[in-house]
């Protein structure tokens, strides 16, 4: 099991390099001023990251 693991991405998320995982963990802040459309984009990237980085 592969456990992959970010923290403190402020929505720079697009420049993170991230290996397959089994398991994805975010700690930390993911936006700058903690509105909802910050949150959106962040929960967005994390909806798509979860379907494209799953390990074979």
């Amino acid at each position: 099991m592969r456990i992959v693991a970010v923290s403190d991405t402020h929505l720079f998320h697009d420049e993170l390099v991230m290996p397959p995982g089994d398991i994805f963990v975010h700690a930390g802040d993911m936006c700058r001023a903690g509105d909802l459309e910050e949150f959106a984009r962040a929960a967005s990237w994390i909806r798509g990251s979860s379907r494209s980085r799953r390990r074979p």
